[in-house]
């Protein structure tokens, strides 16, 4: 029994962090992803915002991904957003990569699991 208990401990980090990646029509044009490196992450999501209200959420985002662009910073002092979030900065980019490629998104502080397809 204790067993049990401390695999269903163990597991609980793992499915709470998996989710359904929005599926991608097979005749889908193909996606450039361009890289913004930058250590003011928010403000640059919050100028590409589509709305005043998208842009205010944004620029507490420590990066984004919008259509085929990943802002995000990859070294300096800005990459403690991502250690803050326990990512590395690699792990932070395949986290946005996955939000341009599949077409997920979430709120800011939000995990994947919380999300929803576009």
């Amino acid at each position: 029994m204790m067993k049990a208990i401390l695999a269903a401990f163990l597991i609980a980090p793992c499915a709470a962090t998996t989710f359904q990646p929005c599926p991608r029509p097979i005749d889908a044009p193909p996606i450039r992803l361009t890289i913004i490196n930058t250590q003011t992450p928010g403000i640059e999501c919050a100028r590409r915002a589509a709305t005043p209200i998208d842009a205010a959420i944004l620029t507490m985002a420590a990066g984004c991904a919008m259509d085929g662009l990943i802002i995000i910073p990859m070294d300096g002092p800005a990459q403690l957003l991502a250690l803050g979030a326990f990512k590395t900065p690699d792990e932070a980019l395949g986290h946005e990569a996955r939000h341009a490629l599949q077409r997920w998104r979430h709120g800011v502080f939000m995990t994947n699991s919380e999300g929803v397809c576009e």
